[in-house]
């Protein structure tokens, strides 16, 4: 957004009308009056202070020419959220040649403007629906965070497991990745782990230390959902998905929302839950995939249970804006086509009780 741009309510309003249906923030103006809708102005007239883009689910055989597009965007960050490549190999050479494949796509020029970050999920683990069973998961996980390009001196390099925490603008903004392959128990259901006792005591420590203002749970599967379809999700663990929540209100975690990945489509989620006995909205941003998406008769059903004006069913990535104005801190969340010029737009602000509202 050019830094000569200025909004006034006025004009803010009247551009939100002007966007198309899916675009539009309903009532934009109820939530936002008076000292804080001027911040939310001020800050929509500057560039943002922190853009984030992200995405998974990347056949690394299929073509790599989007990321053109991708940088255009000119992100500060780009995170992986799982799916990375399509390894589905217990060969570690073939692993390791496929990651080789990526890097010298496009991929590789891209990477060298950008911090890149992220996760994996059960594909470049190492084989689809893969869990803490899969016999050459130590050499994998070297692969991964060579792909990374992860510092020898890193925890990750260290320990069982990818999972690991990251602060930007200063500590204002907290990401969590969670691994939910390297300790994922065979079998599903009550009683199963999903995240390993060793991240779970990383994890409440690292909640508990945290002071940023905003906080983003990273998790390649689904959380917010019941399983759809043939995808995996949290709901598989009901004991491990309780216990996340559980965790999120002990700590009172501030400015909380979850990433995620693997279904093949892009999503805007939102479901509430008790949280210190009031009932607080929770929202996912999903996107998936870069390079495949799902069939068109699976596709059909997301958009009628989802919601037209809530997903994208072509290939996507994701794009997050963060503006902080004085003592408010906002969020725009976009969902990009990567076959078309479609897009959907949400805007947050953070209440005082540290809660993402929609205005």
């Amino acid at each position: 957004m050019p830094l000569s741009m200025r909004f006034t309510k006025r004009n803010f309003l009247k551009a939100l009308v002007a966007l198309p249906i899916g675009l539009r923030c309903p009532q934009a103006d109820v939530g936002l009056r008076g000292e804080h809708l001027t911040s939310f102005t001020k800050a929509m007239g500057r560039f943002q202070d922190l853009r984030l883009c992200f995405g998974s689910c990347n056949y690394q055989d299929h073509s790599q020419d989007y990321w053109k597009k991708i940088a255009k965007r000119r992100a500060d960050l780009w995170f992986w959220l799982g799916d990375n490549i399509y390894g589905d190999t217990r060969d570690v050479t073939v692993l390791e040649n496929k990651y080789k494949q990526l890097l010298g796509s496009p991929y590789g020029e891209f990477r060298k403007n950008i911090e890149i970050d992220g996760i994996w999920d059960d594909h470049d683990f190492g084989e689809d629906a893969a869990d803490g069973s899969y016999p050459h998961k130590i050499v994998s996980q070297k692969l991964h965070l060579d792909f990374l390009d992860v510092p020898e001196s890193d925890d990750r390099r260290k320990r069982e497991g990818i999972y690991h925490s990251r602060e930007d603008l200063n500590g204002t903004i907290k990401t969590y990745f969670l691994d939910t392959r390297y300790f994922k128990s065979t079998e599903k259901g009550e009683g199963e782990d999903l995240l390993g006792e060793d991240q779970w005591r990383w994890l409440e420590a690292e909640m508990a230390a945290s002071k940023a203002k905003v906080n983003i749970i990273i998790t390649p599967i689904g959380m917010l959902l019941n399983r759809l379809f043939v995808t995996e999700d949290w709901a598989e663990f009901p004991d491990d998905k309780n216990r996340l929540l559980a965790l999120v209100a002990k700590y009172n975690l501030s400015g909380v929302f979850f990433m995620s990945g693997d279904k093949h489509f892009g999503a805007f989620i939102k479901r509430s839950w008790q949280r210190n006995g009031e009932e607080v909205d929770y929202f996912e941003f999903q996107s998936s995939g870069l390079t495949h998406v799902a069939p068109k008769s699976q596709l059909k059903i997301v958009r009628k249970f989802y919601g037209k004006r809530n997903t994208i069913t072509d290939k996507n990535f994701g794009q997050i804006d963060f503006y902080q104005e004085g003592k408010y801190f906002f969020m725009v969340w976009t969902l990009f086509s990567l076959e078309g010029h479609r897009r959907l737009t949400r805007v947050f602000y953070l209440d005082r009780a540290g809660v993402w509202q929609r205005p």
